[in-house]
């Protein structure tokens, strides 16, 4: 099921112990606060796998999360985790911590590298298709694109190319909806 079906859908989930709980893209639960985070932990199995390419992007308390779903405990609270290792390690740069939870963590992590796997993928795919305006979104196009290349241009002039990103971010996503379709606009 999906991570949305599954907290709408919480009572018909948390009543069955079910023997394999999997959990792709992982990362889904990576904020214990989330209610996301705050359902799947009411899940009940005998076994559970979580899968992410991505188990920590910002900081520690997502790899917590994971592991507390997977092994409630193994890492301590939320609070002992902060403190232990968290403060430690992100605060304090102590490599003594990292090595501690590293070796906690490793038996139960299968990292698989892009140069490891390379050989198992398929080729890249690569498909360009092309398509026309027509007449009249030619016209709302070009009227777009003439009206922020000169917007852009005024606005460096005056401001720099730093200070001017706002306003080329606004003119490449008004070019977009008009590229799309100009009753986006």
């Amino acid at each position: 099921t999906s991570y949305g079906t599954l907290r709408n859908d919480l009572a018909l989930f948390i009543r069955p112990v079910f023997d394999y709980i999997i959990l792709d893209e992982a990362h889904m639960i990576k904020n214990p606060l989330s209610v996301t985070t705050k359902s799947i932990n009411l899940l009940r199995g005998k076994s559970k796998l979580a899968i992410s390419g991505t188990p920590i992007q910002n900081n520690l308390m997502e790899l917590w999360s994971l592991f507390n779903f997977l092994s409630p405990g193994y890492l301590g609270s939320y609070d002992s985790f902060r403190e232990s290792f968290v403060n430690r390690i992100e605060i304090e740069k102590n490599n003594d911590v990292v090595k501690s939870l590293k070796k906690m963590i490793d038996p139960f992590l299968l990292k698989r590298s892009k140069e490891v796997i390379s050989d198992e993928l398929p080729p890249k795919t690569e498909q360009i298709l092309r398509s026309s305006f027509g007449e009249d979104e030619k016209i709302v196009y070009n009227n777009w694109k003439d009206f922020y290349s000169s917007e852009i241009t005024r606005c460096i002039k005056e401001k720099g190319l730093n200070r001017s990103r706002l306003k080329i971010l606004e003119g490449i996503t008004k070019l977009r909806q008009a590229s799309l379709h100009p009753k986006m606009i």
